[in-house]
């Protein structure tokens, strides 16, 4: 998703397959930011992967979600933001 000028549209797409559930993950930011800069990848660009044009917080990626899915799950696995869903 976060690769994706409108996620909405892919989860859109998601929706309309009716899945029974579902599990999407994203950077969990600013912390996977501060990861790649203490590791020295993309200094130049503040930690920021150049093909990450979406950036999420908690609520922001369950606000995402939550527009075609009811979130059963949210957590978080450093550095990553996980939720599994389903159908609403």
């Amino acid at each position: 998703l976060e690769h994706l000028d409108t996620p909405e549209r892919a989860l859109d797409e998601i929706a309309r397959l009716e899945p029974k559930k579902a599990i999407f993950t994203v950077p969990h930011e600013p912390f996977f930011m501060m990861s790649n800069l203490l590791r020295g990848k993309n200094i130049t660009r503040f930690g920021n992967d150049p093909e990450h044009v979406g950036h999420y917080g908690a609520a922001s990626f369950r606000r995402l979600l939550e527009g075609r899915f009811r979130v059963l799950r949210q957590t978080s696995s450093y550095p990553w933001l996980l939720a599994l869903v389903e159908p609403r």
